[in-house]
């Protein structure tokens, strides 16, 4: 209980500018927990795949049809059907996301809190205008909203980057395992 009287006791000092930084940390969350169970879920299937052979596939199934996709807009000339794979691969990587939404967040996290530290000064500057450096309370609350909207900017942001460098990196994987089931296709064709 006394960990979240502290949270509750920051979340009020960092001023008006937390609750949209806590906004953009949930939609975050929401974005990365979103494509992560997305990106696994198509990793789990295809290493189902490639671990079964293609031959197992679900014929009314949607890898079985992605096969026949393939194979019917294929033309028989090596670059044009590479070119082929590369294009569905990524049609079907973009589908998961490109993560845009989770470096938004993160960077949208970053400059709220340097407006709320910006604020945060700017009440510590009427304080002292209004009853000089004598009033330390006045001053202080400025101060701690300034650190604690840098703080919780920050903090959102650097995570935001690491998860969302970490899921590209999944996606990319992603998009290999998706190359190579094509390339799987054309020579069982």
């Amino acid at each position: 209980m006394e960990i979240w009287n502290s949270i509750f006791t920051r979340i009020v000092a960092g001023g008006i500018y937390m609750i949209p930084i806590i906004f953009l940390s949930i939609l975050m969350f929401s974005f990365v927990l979103f494509r992560g169970i997305t990106v696994w879920l198509v990793h789990r299937e295809l290493n189902a795949l490639f671990l079964h052979g293609l031959e197992h596939m679900n014929p009314s199934g949607k890898w079985n049809i992605r096969a026949h996709e393939y194979r019917q807009f294929r033309s028989g000339i090596e670059t044009i059907d590479f070119a082929l794979r590369e294009t569905l691969s990524q049609e079907l990587v973009g589908r998961v996301g490109t993560g845009n939404g989770i470096l938004l967040c993160a960077a949208l996290a970053t400059l709220l809190g340097l407006l709320g530290t910006v604020s945060g000064m700017i009440t510590s500057f009427e304080a002292i205008y209004d009853y000089g450096v004598g009033n330390t309370k006045s001053m202080s609350a400025g101060i701690s909203q300034a650190l604690i909207t840098t703080q919780s900017g920050l903090l959102v942001s650097i995570v935001g980057v690491m998860l969302g460098k970490l899921l590209s990196r999944m996606t990319f994987r992603l998009e290999q395992k998706v190359l190579h089931f094509y390339t799987l296709i054309e020579q069982n064709t």
